[in-house]
Parts: C-alpha cells; sequence; structure tokens
C-alpha cells in the first residue's frame, strides 16, 4: 500500500529525469517512479504520466553536474543497470543532492547510496568488459554486425569508445536483449531499432 503519487515514465534517462523536474517543480509526494511497460498498481495511490521533456531533463542534469561529477556518473550507471524499483533509489539520492543533503547528515548506512553505488560499479564492469571483448575488425566478406548480449544496457556508455577505436568504415553493435544497436557510419553515431538492409548483406569477395 501506497499513499503520494505514482510516476510513470518512457523508460528513458531523460525521461527519469523530466519526472524529477515535474516532481519538484510542482511539490509532489512521490510513492513510486515506474516506466510504461511495468506499471503496477498502487493502493491509495494517484497515478500520473509524464510526458519526456528534453529541456527540463537538461536542467535537471545541469544543476546535478554543478554539485559533483562521480554522483552523477553513479546515477546514469545505475540507471543504466534498468533494475527494477532502481528509479525510486535514485529519486530519493538526487532528493538529497538538490537539497544539499551531505553524507554527513545521511544515516551512517545509506541504503540508497549503497544499492546505487554497487549498480554503478557492476554496469561500470561491464562496459569494460565489452570495450575489451569485442572486435569490430571484421573479416572481408562479412556483414559489418556485432551482436551482443550484454546483461546491462550499456550501448549508451560504449559509444565514445568505439567510435574512436574504429574510426574508418561502417558497423552496428546491436544489444539483441534490448532490440536496439549503435550505428557508425563513419562520422556519427546514432541508435537505430533495425538493422539497414545493407548491413546484412556481406562484401563481394
Amino acid at each position: 500500500m501506497k499513499t503520494g503519487m505514482v510516476m510513470i515514465y518512457d523508460g528513458t534517462f531523460n525521461g527519469f529525469l523530466t519526472v524529477v523536474f515535474q516532481a519538484f517543480e510542482d511539490k509532489l509526494p512521490v510513492a513510486d517512479i515506474q516506466r510504461k511497460g511495468r506499471v503496477q498498481k498502487e493502493l491509495f495511490a494517484k497515478t500520473l504520466y509524464v510526458d519526456t521533456d528534453i529541456q527540463k531533463a537538461k536542467q535537471v542534469w545541469y544543476t546535478l553536474r554543478s554539485k559533483a561529477y562521480e554522483p552523477l556518473k553513479n546515477i546514469y550507471f545505475a540507471f543504466l543497470s534498468e533494475t527494477t524499483g532502481i528509479e525510486q533509489h535514485l529519486y530519493t539520492k538526487i532528493h538529497r543532492l538538490l537539497n544539499g543533503i551531505t553524507a554527513k547528515a545521511a544515516p551512517a548506512r545509506d541504503a540508497n547510496l549503497e544499492k546505487i553505488e554497487e549498480l554503478a560499479v557492476q554496469v561500470s564492469r561491464e562496459k569494460r568488459k565489452w570495450e575489451r571483448e569485442l572486435n569490430l575488425n571484421f573479416p572481408k566478406g562479412k556483414p559489418h554486425v556485432a551482436y551482443i548480449k550484454p546483461e546491462f544496457n550499456i550501448l549508451p556508455l560504449i559509444s565514445k569508445y568505439f567510435r574512436t577505436a574504429y574510426p574508418s568504415g561502417n558497423w552496428i553493435i546491436f544489444d539483441q536483449v534490448r532490440n536496439y544497436g549503435l550505428l557508425f557510419n563513419g562520422a556519427t553515431v546514432r541508435f537505430v531499432k533495425d538493422i539497414p538492409e545493407h548491413f546484412l548483406m556481406a562484401e563481394a569477395a
């Protein structure tokens, strides 16, 4: 049983930051934050669907960045773990940061902080694993698509490494768990939901 507001967002990090903005702006009593597709009805709790607003998300991001880099990095990494209920842990952490509550003023054993740091470490380890093990030097005649099944949503984190390490040619790293990919066209990187047909066709020998 929960009282307060259950806030629903689209599952993106910008969507989550928009929820944070809305909660602070309207002084909402947040009972829970849930992503679409995982919504669970709560007794005695009102539901509010929040549309993603990039400008609001940026405002929260820049405000958090002005506080400290490391907590912000941990928040982002922990979010990408996609752990059920992570939003509420992150909201509590952000609430403390934005209200200037320091670690000294927090409880000696901060369960929210411990959970966030633990997940951030796990996601960071997964990120380094794929950066170390994934080879994008494709043999001639092979489609330039690398299929991966990472434990966490690490594509946003490995983008910079791979476009720097493999700056020539076109390639895609496709996450088969989450059904989207990272496409590099030799100049820029973008996320795609489907693999373009020309990537699936082997080059002529």
